[in-house]
């Protein structure tokens, strides 16, 4: 009677996973590993940057602010001369010295990408749900890593592209102030992502 309850909870547990990977653009291949592809809208725009080999498209604006977006180079971070940092972004309009965007950052210092992955190492599992999957993106391997806070509205999103010896790490978050939800629009975003 228990393997019966068991298998039922089995069917539902990936009945529920399949209907949550195909609303959200998701399909698995035969080999159970979830393909993206570009999804982003035709009337957004290309940021290449051939030094660093990707190219990513971004909105020209999202509602409800219709606030022009831009993209920022922090360059070499500072005591890390192997990680650059790309914000895409539009002023915020709850705080005009604060911006809200995505970023995508570069890494050929594979310690710094192990330190990503474990950034939310500060909340214990009691308050934080965290789930880690496989995909391709573009036909290139990756992973997605989701982190939900307990009894916080934010909801954050890696995805972890290697290529050789660099690694790009994309990077958003849902902000309903904003009108961000990283199920839909930052989807869109880093499902355009390519190497050169």
């Amino acid at each position: 009677m228990k393997k019966k309850y068991l298998f039922i909870g089995l069917v539902v547990i990936i009945g529920a996973l399949y209907i949550a990977f195909n609303q959200n653009g998701f399909s698995s291949g035969p080999d159970g590993v979830v393909k993206v592809v570009d999804s982003a809208p035709s009337t957004w725009q290309t940021y290449t940057n051939t030094d660093l080999g990707f190219e990513i498209k971004y909105p020209k604006s999202l509602p409800p602010t219709n606030a022009p977006w831009t993209v920022e180079s922090t360059g070499a971070q500072i005591g890390d001369p192997l990680h650059y940092s790309f914000n895409f972004s539009y002023p915020s309009t709850a705080n005009p010295n604060a911006v809200t965007g995505w970023t995508v950052d570069v890494y050929e210092n594979q310690s710094q990408v192990s330190l990503m992955r474990n950034s939310f190492n500060q909340f214990d599992d009691n308050q934080k749900m965290q789930t880690n999957f496989p995909i391709t993106v573009n036909g290139m391997n990756a992973q997605v890593q989701n982190t939900e806070i307990v009894g916080e509205s934010v909801k954050w999103v890696e995805v972890f592209i290697p290529v050789g010896k660099t690694t790009y790490v994309i990077t958003g978050s849902s902000n309903a102030e904003a009108g961000l939800d990283v199920d839909t629009t930052f989807k869109d975003f880093w499902s355009s992502f390519r190497t050169l």
